[in-house]
């Protein structure tokens, strides 16, 4: 089902044939390793068996510690590793196997593949089209992977990069595909190529043609040197960034990982600054010809290319599924009856293993902590609030934090989407993305980019929402919410006055008159968002029902699901048809957002950073205007969805269905307990895990619950039910009654939801978290009492959670995200009352 989901998807199913037509023949890379689903079937448990045998082996691990030697020394260390392998006996073999090197082909290539498509779509099919590289059978050195890093940067990084400015102008594709430089597999890549393209050998032939005359017309040509330093600072900036990480053992891992797995030097790739310093001596003396030197040798004298078009067949999903119907219907004939008997038999007691409780015994193996191990006190993260006069009389808001940034300074500011009319609302990611990539009135795009790219770590525009408590812990009203247009930035300390600059210019002076550009933007993003809701269906179906909800479910919605996917058709027909129009109501939208008095700023750095940065505060809000123009915001929103069940069907081309069920439990006012969040957890972790994923066979399920607004929400994601799995969402609560926590599966529940709380966070996440909580109102002293109710939640609380979550079953709306034949098997099986209303998505 897992596979099901990912062939559903045509972008997976380009970058799966994207790498099986570049290792053709090999024996490893050709062969998709999560597996083909129409292959899946055929594994037997011996195979199974004997696959785990032979490689989940200690002879074949590779043992990564991090951490204080002085804490756990290294005689320690392995001492605990004895002590836990020691059991093993000897390998079976498979710990000397290497992955063989992929012979250079002679000549280019062509493959096509085909990917299935709904015959009844709105949209006309279109292809893939896709060139692709490999790179020669040996290990490239550490400056030239930085230098491909770079190079990627210059060709793909940005809307504006010499390789991917051409290909969208071109028309002649929605969005580009690839991916560029990749070194995750033995052997490096380079791929890039377009979809939406039109169907036929013509079309194909002419982005073929664009990217190969584009990638000669750059080696010709070269880079300027604005765009070097630009793209040689990214990659800087990226290295150093995550190098100052608190979740920096886990990135050290995965990169030591990346050359440790093929038998060559761990440390390597985490030793940057020499192989920084070679490249930047290079680029010194040198320029620009040191990329365009590795650009022909990599890419354009490389005779190992493959142009491969994934090309739409409307009835292959059809013909699919009916070859599955027709091998289960072969092998059921075959069956006498006491072998379908004894298959039941055997099915009916692999239900009850999945359902049985696990041995005591056996759980009693498992190292685990216990409460007394916990932190009884909350984390802070230091805040100073101050209020900056602005012109005309206003104030805005400066929160500053205090925090190990590592000489780095984060930036964030922050404007009332409030302002606006409701009707707006879906305009704001057009807005956002307009404004985080167009020029200005002093630079074009290419060199607002650039500069952009050389002063900062980076700089854009996004939207920030979630609803808002009410003081003491209680349920917010559905009627309230916190929105903002929000600006965040990073840079170095010594950079921070540009950063500044360029944050101001971004916000206030970006030329949105751009129509060539806007509708490139909203090709891409509508590609985009028909590709999410087949592969994330699941946050699709909870964003239609938070719509029905809250208000700021409504916003959310309107912003990424399934209504956005409309707004963007209708844009793009807008923009090419009439964009004055167009134009016009995004110029209103940004003159009635962007005001000085109201913004909030935002800043993380460290000591010695922290005051120098905030006095660039004034000047970056004098450029602002001083108040926002005058505008019909303000938002009303209805309780309907509340009061009336829905059940809808959101119809994709999809061989898995995504299932949600929600309502809030608690009213507005009604205080919510910390123990609402362990009880949560555990059920999603319990109960949906076993009945959803192990015996239900879906991918992931999920119960998330708002300790915000009181709204509960059960999940599924790549799941082969859809009747069976709301059933299971409706026997929570009976769940709960009859299966009793024992203090052992209690302190576990506990120990989960406090690992929750403490998750770690990036400096700059931290920065923001409090922001929010600001912004939300919420106290320490209201988070210190949450965490003690988590800490001294009892059996009884999971009792008590039951008759909320029983109103889920009861009064829930429902919203899936499945094919059109799920939805109809399911309105067969479930009550009148309950059955889907179809609407077709794409």
């Amino acid at each position: 089902n897992e596979m099901k989901g990912v062939y559903s998807s045509p972008d997976q199913l380009h970058y799966r044939a994207l790498k099986k037509a570049l290792f053709r023949g090999h024996p490893i890379y050709a062969i998709d390793s999560g597996g083909d689903p129409r292959s899946i079937p055929t594994l037997t448990y011996d195979a199974f068996a004997d696959f785990h045998r032979r490689y989940y082996h200690p002879s074949n691990a590779k043992i990564y510690v991090y951490g204080d030697e002085a804490e756990l020394p290294t005689a320690e260390r392995l001492a605990l590793l004895e002590s836990w392998l020691a059991e093993f006996g000897s390998s079976r073999g498979g710990g000397d196997e290497q992955i063989p090197w992929q012979p250079a082909e002679p000549e280019p290539y062509e493959v096509s593949e085909p990917y299935p498509v709904d015959a009844a779509a709105a949209a006309a099919p279109t292809q893939f089209v896709t060139l692709g590289w490999l790179f020669p059978p040996s290990p490239l050195e550490p400056s030239k992977k930085l230098a491909w890093g770079v190079l990627n940067d210059l060709l793909l990084g940005k809307p504006s990069a010499a390789l991917q400015q051409p290909l969208l102008a071109s028309k002649l594709g929605s969005a580009v595909v690839g991916g560029g430089y990749g070194a995750s597999l033995q052997q490096a890549a380079f791929s890039v190529g377009l979809k939406g393209v039109a169907p036929g050998d013509e079309a194909k032939g002419r982005v073929s043609a664009l990217i190969l005359e584009t990638l000669d017309s750059i080696a010709e040509s070269g880079f300027e040197q604005s765009a070097v330093e630009a793209s040689m600072n990214t990659i800087e900036f990226r290295l150093r960034a995550a190098s100052a990480s608190p979740m920096k053992g886990l990135s050290f891992m995965m990169g030591a990982l990346s050359e440790w797995v093929y038998g060559r030097d761990p440390i390597e790739p985490l030793r940057f600054e020499e192989a920084l310093a070679s490249l930047k001596e290079d680029v010194a003396r040198r320029g620009g010809a040191v990329f365009v030197d590795l650009l022909r040798d990599s890419v354009l004298e490389n005779r190992h290319r493959c142009t491969l078009s994934l090309v739409p067949e409307p009835d292959l999903g059809g013909r699919l599924q009916a070859a599955e119907e027709q091998e289960l219907s072969a092998v059921r004939e075959q069956l006498s009856a006491g072998e379908l008997k004894a298959l039941e038999e055997e099915t009916r007691a692999l239900r009850a293993a999945q359902a049985a409780r696990d041995d005591p015994a056996d759980l009693a193996k498992l190292p685990t902590l216990s409460t007394s191990d916990l932190t009884a006190s909350t984390k802070s993260i230091p805040i100073e609030v101050d209020e900056v006069a602005v012109a005309g009389g206003g104030r805005a808001t400066l929160l500053t934090h205090e925090l190990p940034t590592d000489g780095l300074v984060y930036l964030n500011v922050g404007f009332d989407l409030a302002r606006l009319p409701i009707d707006d609302v879906p305009y704001v990611p057009l807005l956002c993305r307009m404004m985080s990539e167009l020029g200005t009135d002093t630079l074009d795009e290419v060199a607002f980019s650039r500069t952009v790219s050389a002063q900062t770590g980076s700089l854009g525009v996004s939207t920030m929402t979630s609803a808002k408590p009410r003081p003491g812990g209680a349920a917010g009203s559905p009627d309230e919410a916190v929105a903002m247009l929000m600006l965040s930035g990073r840079a170095v300390a010594d950079k921070a006055p540009q950063l500044f600059d360029l944050a101001a210019e971004m916000l206030a002076s970006t030329q949105l008159d751009n129509a060539e550009r806007a509708v490139a933007m909203l090709k891409q993003s509508l590609a985009r968002a028909e590709a999410a809701v087949v592969s994330s269906g699941n946050s699709y179906a909870s964003a239609a029902l938070a719509a029905r909800f809250s208000l700021c479910g409504s916003v959310d919605e309107m912003l990424g699901g399934v209504s956005q996917l409309h707004t963007l058709r209708g844009a793009l027909e807008q923009a090419q048809s009439d964009w004055p129009a167009l134009l016009a109501r995004l110029e209103r939208m940004r003159s009635a957002l962007l005001s000085a008095d109201g913004a909030v700023v935002n800043l993380s750095a460290d000591e010695q950073s922290l005051a120098t940065t905030a006095a660039h505060v004034p000047r970056l809000l004098g450029r602002l205007p001083s108040a926002a123009a005058p505008s019909d915001g303000g938002w009303a929103w209805s309780a309907g969805g509340v009061l009336v069940p829905s059940h809808e069907g959101l119809q994709v081309p999809t061989q898995v269905s995504y299932v949600a069920k929600a309502l809030p439990i608690f009213q507005p006012g009604e205080r919510i307990c910390g123990s609402t969040s362990v009880v949560s957890r555990y059920l999603r972790t319990a109960y949906l895990w076993n009945t959803v994923r192990v015996q239900g066979g879906a991918y992931g399920c999920n119960l998330a619950f708002s300790r915000l607004d009181g709204r509960a929400t059960f999940s599924s994601y790549r799941d082969p039910n859809l009747a069976a799995t709301l059933e299971a969402y409706d026997g929570t609560g009976a769940y709960l009654r009859s299966n009793p926590l024992g203090p052992s599966e209690l302190s576990k529940a506990i120990i989960g939801a406090v690992g929750e709380l403490d998750a770690p966070q990036s400096v700059d996440a931290r920065g923001v978290t409090s922001m929010v909580r600001h912004l939300l109102g919420v106290t320490e002293e209201e988070r210190q009492i949450w965490r003690d109710e988590v800490l001294a939640t009892t059996a009884a609380d999971f009792v008590a959670f039951a008759d909320r979550i029983d109103e889920v079953a009861a009064r829930g709306s429902v919203a899936v995200v499945a094919s059109e034949s799920a939805i109809a098997e399911a309105n067969v099986a479930l009550p009148e009352a309950a059955r889907l209303q179809a609407k077709a998505v794409l």
